[in-house]
């Protein structure tokens, strides 16, 4: 197992390079993310697109700090499961010392309340993340989304919205300054 290290947590605060593979199933990810492992920092795994993760196989197998994801369909995502269902994945990445698990801001609060439960003395870190596939929210409506994030608990916050135009992108980028004043690490782009 690659467990985390301080470096993958900068890197993904600092603009190092993660991979997102959303493959059916654990040999065809650990194929496809093989070739790119010594230009990468993370990978993260798009649990909703597989059809039955092996989580430890993929722990074993990617040697690179993980970050998991199993994104709910209300939030772009593929999972087809309830909240329960969709939760599960997560708290096993956890248990088997997985880097990063990222959960939406929109979650029910419990499920945040589990995953931090079960994230206690462990190197996993909570990403808590907002994506936005219509627009850029105007400046105060990004500041409040940060501001719940960093009083989500989560240890990384991440927001991705949808660009119309270099005004948008500055939005986004200007929330690095806001994450850094209240000392929340924030991974922020635009689609």
């Amino acid at each position: 197992t690659y467990s985390m290290t301080a470096q993958a947590s900068r890197a993904l605060s600092v603009g190092g390079i993660c991979v997102a593979v959303a493959l059916p199933d654990t040999p065809a990810a650990v194929r496809a993310v093989r070739p790119v492992l010594p230009d990468v920092d993370v990978v993260e795994i798009r649990l909703d697109a597989m059809q039955q993760p092996d989580i430890a196989g993929l722990c074993r197998q990617i040697e690179r700090p993980l970050l998991f994801t199993n994104r709910a369909a209300w939030e772009g995502g593929a999972c087809p499961h309830s909240e329960e269902e969709r939760i599960e994945p997560l708290l096993a990445a956890v248990r088997c010392r997985a880097a990063f698990v990222d959960l939406e801001l929109r979650a029910d609060p419990s499920l945040r309340r589990r995953l931090l439960a079960e994230i206690r003395g462990t190197a996993t870190r909570l990403i808590i993340s907002h994506h936005d596939f219509a627009g850029t929210p105007d400046a105060k409506q990004l500041s409040a989304i940060l501001q719940a994030q960093a009083q989500s608990g989560a240890h990384i916050g991440k927001i991705v919205t949808m660009a119309h135009d270099h005004l948008d992108v500055l939005r986004v980028l200007n929330l690095q300054g806001e994450a850094r004043a209240r000392n929340f690490p924030l991974i922020a782009f635009c689609m």
